[in-house]
């Protein structure tokens, strides 16, 4: 299933802090970072035109879970840097607002992986109900 990266915040963190206009302005700011075994995802990507190029952020937290970084954010504690499948909610209600819309990075693919050969008829029910309900605004 397609998917994209968004640079997001509470408003009210934007309202203090301000909006940047280039994902280097990001180093001015409290970047939430996912926490990886070995080392912090630090480095986020994003796209000028055809050129590719890393921005190491960082902040005052870091967590292993996708969920607490985004609470974090709806909170107004700081940047979060997620797929918009995870925070399509928040966006919805407003309580996130994205940035750097224009640097999206490229697409992050969310993939169904089981073991062996063709799956059988109720694996693949499964991830086609799994395929429409993430698609839906209601889900």
């Amino acid at each position: 299933m397609p998917g994209e990266r968004l640079v997001c915040a509470a408003p009210a963190y934007w309202n203090a802090r301000g909006r940047p206009a280039h994902p280097g302005e990001l180093t001015q700011h409290n970047c939430l970072v996912l926490a990886r075994p070995g080392a912090p995802l630090a480095a986020w990507t994003f796209r000028d035109g055809d050129r590719s190029f890393n921005v190491k952020v960082s902040g005052d937290r870091e967590a292993s879970d996708g969920s607490v970084l985004r609470e974090w954010a709806v909170n107004g504690t700081g940047v979060i840097f997620k797929n918009r499948q995870d925070i399509r909610h928040e966006l919805a209600a407003g309580a996130l607002e994205v940035v750097l819309g224009n640097y999206v990075a490229g697409p992050i693919d969310l993939f169904a992986v089981f073991p062996g050969g063709a799956p059988s008829r109720r694996v693949a029910a499964l991830v086609d109900f799994l395929a429409a309900a993430l698609q839906s605004p209601a889900a």
